[in-house]
């Protein structure tokens, strides 16, 4: 009779097990979103910074591939620093300080320039300035008809996509900040962040404090402006910013110092 209650045992263990492995959430990429399916990032830390003096407000972020690019805002100066981080180990290669871009809320790449393109948010609201990525100086800048929240670029199209600041809106622009199209977001209950752009979407990065705890989303829209979906990001603290490479996706967030992870997408049974 024992052994009949262990072999049963065994038994109902083996078939719990399969029946969780067949409705475990499935992994996917960027690539694989659509419209009416459920989607959350599960993010792994990588990186926890205490960054020197008074900087430690994590904004915006990008990469040119080999590195990444965080900008960190003082909580008494006004001015950002700009960490640069080895993404093959996380370690950080250097910090910039007093790089004069106020908020730099959202930060893109573009390679075919070198420079990494910063929007001030704040007290230039309508700024645009272009870093080059090897001195991480500010070598020059562009004023926007609109308030700008956040940027972001892509190569294949070469075009940049910008979030107006407080309208709920985002415009395509071509290579010389032209504006080509406006579109009206979707989502209207979420503070805006950073932004990040692939060949097939954009997407938006978006946060709300409920009730003390952090609530994070990204819309994900087509660059005809269409609404897709958006990705529920499992994290007890705001996200700030987004890029990837590939299908590798790097977030970035604010918790009282600088948190930098990897996201895997997943979507729900």
């Amino acid at each position: 009779m024992k052994k009949r209650c262990v072999a049963f045992t065994i038994l109902l263990c083996c078939f719990l097990a399969m029946t969780l492995c067949a409705h475990a959430d499935a992994p996917v990429n960027l690539s694989d979103i659509s419209a009416g399916a459920s989607y959350y990032f599960k993010n792994t830390t990588k990186l926890r910074a205490e960054v020197k003096n008074s900087y430690f407000i994590q904004q915006g972020s990008a990469t040119d591939g080999e590195y990444g690019y965080f900008l960190v805002l003082s909580n008494t100066k006004g001015d950002c620093t700009i960490l640069k981080v080895d993404l093959s180990d996380y370690t950080i290669v250097s910090e910039t300080p007093g790089v004069e871009v106020d908020h730099g809320n959202g930060m893109a790449y573009n390679p075919k320039t070198k420079q990494l393109i910063v929007s001030h948010c704040t007290d230039h609201p309508n700024r645009l300035s272009f870093i080059d990525k090897d001195t991480l100086a500010i070598t020059g800048s562009v004023e926007m008809p609109m308030r700008v929240i956040s940027v972001a670029y892509n190569e294949s199209r070469d075009q940049y996509v910008v979030v107006h600041n407080h309208d709920r809106q985002f415009s395509i622009l071509d290579s010389q900040f032209n504006i080509l199209s406006t579109y009206d977001m979707v989502e209207d209950m979420f503070s805006n962040q950073d932004i990040d752009c692939d060949d097939q979407y954009i997407y938006l990065l978006q946060w709300q404090s409920n009730n003390g705890s952090n609530v994070n989303y990204i819309g994900v829209y087509d660059w005809d402006g269409n609404y897709v979906n958006r990705i529920k990001v499992r994290s007890l603290s705001e996200i700030e910013s987004m890029f990837h490479i590939g299908d590798r996706v790097i977030l970035a967030f604010y918790a009282g110092q600088v948190i930098v992870g990897e996201a895997q997408l997943y979507q729900a049974e």
